[in-house]
């Protein structure tokens, strides 16, 4: 017999009628609202300009960083870290970007030692660590060479049983899916006794074989001789049967025999918290319930739990109230010619017929380049919520699909043990700026350098210092808060008690030593790739018409590399310029009877340089900072080894209120030295550093072209951060290139009350004959 039950909203405050559950609620509504409270989770979404590049190539990225609860943006500055994966899961490349109240565009430039393959962009925020990695943001995208990559994936099979057991004695729903070769494979369900049914698998799909086990017996499945063997069985527990349309979802439980449970919970959450609960009465076998039509739409997250907080069974569920808003794109022809205006009205309307206020993102590719492009589920309202080991395509979604695919997923934000115990450990914290960390050692014996030790880093491009004391083991760590934005180094060194410190090495933390992506595919090459030849193409075109691009920039034989350090530092206080002096045989015979204010000696081996700065007096053990072409270093022997016969001029800073600007790295004089062919010197003490990636807040591809050169772009539109209006029309225009073919335009829309829109369309460009 089975019982049902029908709830709706008005009769759950029926369920609480006895204190017993009153209590146990209360309990889990104060637990889990700690809990949500505390995880405060994020969503960060990057969508790159196209799904295929060669090497050298810049992608440019728009990125989203949403409040998970409302999808409303994230106030205030942060970091987000960008990991670049090859298909073997090894790290090619790092970088950063800062994201300021929830959006921006930036550029990244592809190595042009990339090999061929798939790669993986990882993303996330120091703040996302907290939670399951599965809750990165991760974007596939090829880098094409002369051959096409086609995917070799073993045959395999996964079974996830709905309600995470395989319950003996009860009839269980198991989620079959195939990833293979083959379109479609026909497969065995066996058991000890022989074959109890065929199945056919479509791979990547999720199909769904009902088995009522017998205890202690085995189950495989055979696939043309592979077997595969169904999960272990669990004599104890509570089966989930859900059937889901567009008009209602209910649940069927059903416990194993011989589990007492007296009390027996269904909880509902979602991103905001606990959204529904219910006593379950089992007074039969068997109980069914229809859920509330007024639940909110989105993913959630269902347990079910007797009253000592035992979870017995648990899934994850989706439900769609339907559109409450409509993206109306008007005045886009089906057809254009070559290099001519395509132009557009956006307007966004929500059910009841009121336009809407929100941002968007548009771009437009070439649809022959990028034929194979299927869209899958919106990323911010579904994927973004679960753990998303595989895709599910739009165009094979409904209630039906979408539900039996969730019985393959979890809600990695979700860990009822964690709610219930409230142990939940935030150990990463909202990053507004880089943090660079790392560890200092002596370079004689790679010993950690003392407590309190004084480091000084200063980028030499982008004229910024910072300064920090050594903490335990040498361990330092400080916030780059002066953002760059370009390739730079580090020049760096230590003090101690007001001395020079001795010589250090210094090795930078990679904190997220511990992101790993887990490949899943190999690839192999076969076959023409027609965006590679097309991309050949036209850089070939492009160099052959590079006059018309402007003339290239000859260096200036004047150039000064220190000039820019001079101006930091309000000018020299002495110059000499050797060309006015006899020649000397050694720099050291240049300091003693030139340069005034500057004392060489040599003490015990030991080369011994002293400025007499206006505020500091100066010892044996505190030399000055050498600016040579550009270049720091503070080992006095680079100096004294250049040859006066290539030296132009040596320019003295001393006074104590210019030498301010470079911290307590200049403290003890600068001496700047010119030299004749720009010496390059051996310093050791550098460290490169890539720099934030920079912003591109402007459309792409937005202004006329040049009409003497051809223009060719795999990309034809793109707009990172456009805003919807509510009271007037969005209005966008862009030109057509010299590219013929049919384009996909998608345009992905984000109201200000979070919900999150998407349209294509498809238009064709002709060649203009003249």
């Amino acid at each position: 017999m089975i019982l049902k039950k029908i709830l709706a909203s008005g009769l759950v405050i029926g369920c609480f009628a006895f204190n017993a559950n009153e209590d146990f609620i209360s309990i889990v509504k104060s637990k889990s609202s700690n809990y949500f409270n505390k995880i405060d989770r994020v969503k960060l979404e990057l969508i790159l300009n196209q799904p295929k590049y060669v090497p050298g190539d810049t992608i440019i990225i728009r990125s989203l960083y949403l409040k998970a609860t409302d999808l409303k943006p994230v106030m205030g500055t942060q970091v987000v870290h960008v990991a670049l994966f090859d298909q073997n899961g090894k790290i090619e490349l790092t970088r950063f970007f800062s994201i300021t109240n929830g959006v921006s565009t930036n550029k990244l430039v592809l190595p042009k030692e990339l090999t061929t393959g798939k790669y993986t962009l990882l993303a996330f925020t120091e703040w996302m660590k907290n939670l399951d990695q599965a809750l990165f943001y991760k974007q596939d995208f090829i880098v094409a060479g002369s051959k096409l990559l086609r995917k070799i994936v073993k045959d395999t099979i996964e079974f996830y049983p709905e309600g995470g057991r395989l319950l003996s004695g009860l009839p269980n729903n198991i989620a079959f899916r195939y990833s293979g070769q083959k379109e479609r494979v026909t497969v065995s369900v066996k058991s000890s006794e022989g074959e109890l049914a065929k199945l056919e698998l479509k791979r990547d799909s999720v199909s769904i074989f009902k088995l009522t086990p017998v205890a202690r017996k085995q189950y495989y499945v055979d696939l043309t001789g592979t077997t595969f063997l169904l999960p272990s069985q669990t004599e104890k527990g509570i089966a989930i049967d859900i059937k889901a349309s567009k008009t209602e979802t209910s649940i069927r439980l059903e416990k194993t025999d011989g589990l007492d449970l007296s009390e027996v919970y269904l909880l509902m959450f979602n991103s905001t918290g606990l959204i529904y609960q219910t006593k379950v009465d089992f007074n039969a076998k068997q109980v069914e319930l229809l859920l509330p039509q007024n639940l909110p739409s989105g993913i959630k997250q269902m347990m079910v739990v007797d009253s000592n907080f035992t979870p017995w069974a648990e899934r994850v569920l989706y439900s769609d109230s339907g559109p409450s808003a409509f993206l109306e794109l008007n005045n886009l022809n089906s057809n254009y010619l070559t290099r001519q205006a395509v132009s557009m009205d956006l307007k966004i309307k929500s059910a009841d017929g009121y336009q809407k206020a929100g941002s968007y993102f548009v771009r437009v590719l070439n649809a022959d380049l990028f034929p194979n492009e299927e869209m899958l589920m919106d990323y911010l309202t579904f994927q973004s919520d679960i753990s998303n080991t595989f895709g599910l395509k739009r165009k094979y979604a409904n209630q039906v699909t979408i539900n039996n695919y969730l019985i393959t997923q979890t809600c990695p934000w979700f860990d009822w043990k964690k709610v219930i115990d409230n142990n939940l450990s935030m150990l990463h914290k909202h990053e507004e700026y880089m943090t660079l960390s790392g560890r200092a050692v002596y370079a004689a014996n790679n010993q950690p350098i003392k407590d309190s030790t004084l480091l000084m880093f200063y980028l030499t491009h982008n004229l910024k210092g910072y300064e920090t004391y050594a903490t335990t083991k040498g361990t330092f760590s400080f916030p780059l808060v002066l953002s760059v934005n370009s390739n730079d180094q580090f020049f760096f060194t230590s003090s101690f008690k007001g001395n020079d410190g001795d010589e250090i090495k210094i090795k930078i933390l990679d904190l997220d030593s511990m992101v790993k992506l887990n490949p899943k595919s190999n690839y192999v090459e076969e076959g023409i790739d027609p965006f590679f030849v097309y991309q050949s193409q036209r850089n070939s075109i492009n160099n052959s018409y590079s006059f018309f691009l402007g003339q290239k920039t000859i260096q200036d034989s004047t150039f000064d590399a220190n000039r820019p350090f001079e101006d930091e530092l309000s000018g020299p206080d002495a110059t000499v310029e050797l060309t006015d002096f006899l020649q000397m045989p050694s720099m050291q015979e240049i300091l003693k009877e030139i340069v005034k204010s500057v004392e060489y000696r040599k003490i015990n081996g030991r080369h011994v340089v002293r400025v007499y700065t206006t505020l500091k007096k100066p010892n044996n053990h505190t030399g000055p900072l050498y600016i040579i072409d550009g270049q720091f270093t503070k080992n006095p022997e680079i100096f004294l080894s250049l040859k006066p016969t290539e030296v132009i001029n040596i320019k003295l800073f001393k006074d104590s209120r210019k030498l301010f600007a470079l911290g307590q790295l200049g403290s003890n004089g600068v001496i700047m030295v010119k030299t004749k062919r720009g010496k390059i010197i051996n310093e050791r003490n550098v460290i490169g550093f890539t720099g934030m990636l920079p912003r591109t807040d402007q459309p792409i591809f937005k202004e006329r072209v040049n009409p003497s050169i051809p223009n060719l772009r795999s990309c034809l539109f793109w707009e990172g951060k456009g805003k919807f209006s509510d009271a007037e029309l969005t209005h966008i225009q862009f030109n057509t290139s010299d590219d013929v073919g049919k384009f996909r335009l998608q345009l992905f829309g984000l109201l200000d009350n979070g919900i999150s829109l998407f349209e294509e369309k498809v238009f064709e460009v002709k060649f203009a004959k003249n």
